[in-house]
């Protein structure tokens, strides 16, 4: 273990990126999210910053310095804690929101980021499909010109990184590294959410959006209008990557704490829960570990303040290497195979799912998988004067299905040559230090784990439960043969009476 350590810090010690980072003062945006944790853990633990600045506002009568207090608790951050006691000197929570003029700054506040701030990235944003068009501007659009706005008047500006998402221009099919045109200018659409009342905009939202399947994707396409705009003359980047699922490695395999997207049904479908997914199972499935993420948008970050002239922003789509890809069928194949390997002692079903791509189909299947089955659990739960729940919950499940089928029954070609290259560029020590090398990930292996974290992150069971789950398994198992002879024999059953009226 000794002997690790030491090797660690002679890692760091050579490591031109690390050395980058070294004694700087950094400002995040985003920072309470899913990724911007995984980023101020390998940045304190890796790269030894001076300070780093956490752009919070409150929220719920809740200070941003509770809230830092609370973001500091959770488990990925107990190696950072073993190895340097002494991090919380290097962080320090700034009071500010992102969707308010000006960033709601103190003046204080704002002078001290101005004198003292010299890598910026900017990784705020609402994730959510379905936010009304209004916040999801304000946030995602707004932000992002008031972020570079303060940039613009930073003295010691050395790099900034704008942390957008490879879809942005999802209406695209082959998706390079470059800006497109944007639906609309970021001060265009700034303007109408101000000028325009929330319930009117959310009418015109839609024919706003046009070929962009969601407000999420739409706002951060016209940010990266706004990047063109109020980042001219900054040192900057523009960093995309695809779905970003949880650690491979670092600082603990297979962490996340995020439900939203492919997680949340792949626990779905462990719990017996989610027995239908709107998916075409031979696309493939863009899918990056968050590590392998954080390690490239650090990489990008030294990159960009190595570049002589900034008149042209690079882009980097952090996607699937053409050469090591998976297919969504194949990734459900992986995650089934673990997750009766290890199944969910709490599961209320057999762990068995199907993929379909027609509409129609998921919505029969749906009905006859999900809904069916809701309904006889409520009608049960009132007969015993207990509040219904069932029908809510695939309410909620079949809602996240169809804002997430857009874009897992397509597929796109990304262009990736300037992540490549830079890969290419680093130091031995550095691609050891911060791997992000899609074409080396070996899935199955990752996939695994990835199960053995939700199961254990998300699902909140440790590995004590699996002898136990295991049993309960083979119970489930019996009565799921069971319901589907019965259902079968059924059918059977109504079809020969149907040809018997017939003939």
């Amino acid at each position: 273990m000794a002997t690790e350590v030491h090797q660690m810090a002679d890692a760091i010690q050579e490591s031109e990126i690390s050395n980058f980072y070294r004694d700087k003062h950094i400002l995040l945006t985003g920072a309470t999210g899913f990724f911007g944790k995984l980023l101020i853990e390998k940045l304190l633990r890796v790269c030894k910053p001076k300070m780093i600045y956490l752009l919070i506002r409150s929220k719920k009568s809740c200070e941003p310095h509770k809230r830092l207090q609370a973001l500091i608790n959770n488990t990925i951050f107990d190696r950072l804690k073993e190895q340097n006691p002494n991090f919380m000197d290097h962080i320090s929570a700034v009071s500010g929101d992102i969707s308010e003029p000006g960033l709601d700054l103190l003046p204080s506040d704002r002078d001290i980021l101005v004198e003292n701030v010299q890598i910026v990235m900017h990784g705020a944003a609402t994730v959510k499909f379905d936010e009304k068009l209004s916040l999801a501007t304000k946030i995602n659009v707004l932000g992002t010109k008031s972020i570079l706005e303060l940039c613009q008047k930073m003295t010691k500006l050395e790099s900034v990184v704008h942390i957008s998402t490879a879809f942005s221009n999802c209406n695209q099919l082959e998706i390079k590294e470059k800006f497109y045109e944007s639906p609309m200018t970021s001060d265009n659409l700034i303007q109408l959410s101000e000028c325009v009342k929330e319930d009117q905009l959310e009418l015109m939202s839609a024919h706003i959006r046009n070929k962009w399947p969601n407000t999420y994707v739409f706002t951060k396409a016209v940010a990266e209008e706004a990047v063109t705009k109020y980042g001219r003359g900054l040192p900057i980047s523009v960093f995309r990557p695809v779905v970003v699922i949880s650690t491979k490695s670092e600082p603990v395999p297979g962490w996340s704490d995020n439900l939203y997207g492919p997680q949340g049904l792949t626990l779905g479908t462990g719990a017996g829960i989610v027995r239908v997914i709107r998916c075409d199972s031979n696309c493939a499935a863009e899918l990056v570990p968050a590590d392998y993420a954080v390690n490239c948008l650090l990489t990008v970050g030294y990159k960009t303040a190595s570049v002589d002239s900034h008149l042209d922003i690079p882009i980097y789509n952090f996607s699937t290497d053409p050469e090591n890809k998976i297919t969504w069928g194949e990734y459900m194949k992986v995650c089934f195979q673990r997750e009766k390997e290890v199944p969910l002692a709490m599961a209320i079903w057999y762990c068995t799912c199907v993929l379909v791509k027609n509409w129609f189909g998921f919505l029969l299947l749906t009905n006859i998988l999900h809904n069916l089955p809701a309904l006889f659990i409520d009608t049960g739960l009132l007969l015993m004067n207990k509040k219904p729940w069932a029908l809510n919950i695939y309410k909620k499940i079949h809602k996240l299905e169809n804002l997430l089928s857009f874009f897992s029954t397509r597929q796109w070609d990304f262009s990736r040559d300037n992540v490549d290259n830079l890969w290419k560029s680093l130091s031995e020590t550095d691609k050891k230090l911060f791997p992000f090398d899609m074409k080396s990930l070996d899935y199955k292996a990752y996939l695994f784990s990835y199960v053995d974290g939700m199961r254990f992150y998300l699902g909140k069971e440790d590995v004590s439960t699996i002898p136990r789950g295991r049993r309960i398994n083979k119970l489930r198992y019996v009565a799921h043969r069971s319901v589907q002879l019965v259902f079968s024999s059924s059918v059977i059953w109504c079809l020969w009476r149907v040809f018997s009226l017939i003939l």
